[in-house]
């Protein structure tokens, strides 16, 4: 829709990680930057300073103030979003949350917030999700009066939803939307990623696109066939709690191991501990940790180092690229398989895909790409879009008269009663 319209939709990305949104000005889509940081990508992460509205930051602030409120700042909280408190999947992630949660009288999962060790606040993960889509929607009004000089109220969003969601997870997404906006839809980011990749490449020749998507905290795949204006999907799969982050932990968890088997530091050292120390040796060992990995994305190894963890000693540990994505990451990988195995069970075979997108923040893992080849037997994964903003775009396309054909049967986004 164009600044002419009755309504803006603004296309929001609300990612495990990392959530982006996007707009269509005047006919041209646009990814809106962050009026504070003049970035387009914003951590999903919200940090509570005291128990009132103002003591709320969100983004890179909320992540700048970590040390200081490390008991009070939350991250991920999508993973929990819709979930029962005593559901298997989130069981580990209770655990490792440097944030309390706790059961409520419903059987809900429930962030208990402390700051110096006193409880502030308790709220739930759609809390979050609501003042994380408030500030989007504020950023977005202020963005558009500094590019077109007008004040107007954003009524609309389409959002994105991984595949995996439940039909109660859905609901509770777009009941948390409707207090934000007035007209919500929601979309499969797997599905966002296909609008969005057609509107930036048009084809003029049908094709078949397969779009391996993996963010934060899931992954999706779609395929579509798509000429001109018109999206005929064929296929779409995917898994929860299995994304980036999950490659991440996978390291993680290595390295807190043989801390934990190194005599110089397993007495002073217990990550089963909640207190303040622990937490920041194991924010730290998460900083260090997406720096080795980015390393590795080039380099067959490097080392992972933290300078004096105890009493001036250093730890150290060689991660060759090999070990980490054959070793720690192959049971990731083998879940991932038999998902894309799902995709090519009935009528699709692998060699009529034309070409396959990666996309998704976390498809800068190390040795995706040579995973995605070994399985389809193919030299050329394309990666020529905005792997960032791609999702975002998709959604804020998705009401722009595209002509999108569900040959699959999957029910889209979410219909209330």
């Amino acid at each position: 829709m164009t600044s002419n319209s009755k309504d803006y939709v603004l296309g929001i990305d609300l990612g495990t990680t990392n959530s982006c949104s996007a707009i269509m000005l005047k006919g041209k889509l646009e990814v809106i930057f962050d009026v504070v940081t003049q970035k387009k990508i914003i951590p999903s992460v919200i940090c509570y300073k005291g128990d009132k509205e103002k003591d709320i930051l969100i983004g890179e602030s909320a992540v700048k103030n970590l040390k200081q409120y490390i008991n009070s700042t939350i991250f991920e909280s999508k993973r929990f979003l819709g979930h029962n408190f005593n559901d298997k999947e989130i069981k580990e992630d209770i655990k490792n949350s440097n944030v309390d949660i706790v059961e409520d009288n419903k059987n809900k999962p429930q962030y208990v917030l402390k700051i110096n060790n006193k409880e502030i606040k308790r709220i739930y993960p759609e809390d979050v999700s609501k003042e994380l889509l408030k500030y989007f929607k504020t950023n977005a009004e202020k963005y558009i009066e500094e590019k077109e000089k007008l004040k107007k109220k954003i009524n609309s969003a389409v959002i994105t939803i991984p595949y995996h969601f439940s039909k109660e997870r859905r609901k509770l997404m777009y009941e948390t939307g409707k207090e934000v906006f007035s007209n919500v839809d929601l979309i499969e980011e797997p599905i966002a990623i296909g609008l969005g990749y057609g509107d930036n490449h048009p084809c003029k020749v049908e094709k078949t696109f397969l779009f391996f998507d993996i963010g934060g905290g899931s992954f999706g795949i779609s395929v579509f066939k798509i000429k001109d204006n018109n999206y005929d999907l064929l296929a779409l799969e995917g898994g929860g709690h299995l994304g980036g982050e999950n490659f991440n932990k996978a390291l993680i968890d290595y390295v807190k191991k043989k801390i934990s088997e190194d005599s110089r530091f397993n007495k002073e050292i217990n990550f089963q501990k909640k207190d303040n120390k622990n937490l920041k040796i194991l924010f730290e060992i998460k900083e260090k940790v997406n720096k080795v990995l980015s390393q590795l994305i080039n380099d067959k190894n490097t080392k992972f180092i933290y300078e004096d963890l105890i009493d001036d000693q250093d730890f150290e540990l060689v991660i060759t690229q090999d070990y980490y994505c054959n070793t720690l990451c192959k049971d990731l990988w083998d879940k991932i398989y038999k998902e894309l195995d799902k995709v090519f069970i009935k009528d699709i075979k692998k060699e009529k895909i034309d070409e396959i997108i990666l996309v998704g923040g976390s498809s800068r893992t190390p040795g995706i790409h040579e995973q995605i080849k070994k399985y389809f037997q193919k030299e050329m994964i394309l990666q020529n879009v905005n792997v960032d903003e791609i999702v975002a775009k998709g959604a804020a396309v998705f009401k722009n008269n595209i002509k999108l054909k569900n040959s699959t049967n999957h029910e889209i986004g979410y219909k209330p009663l």
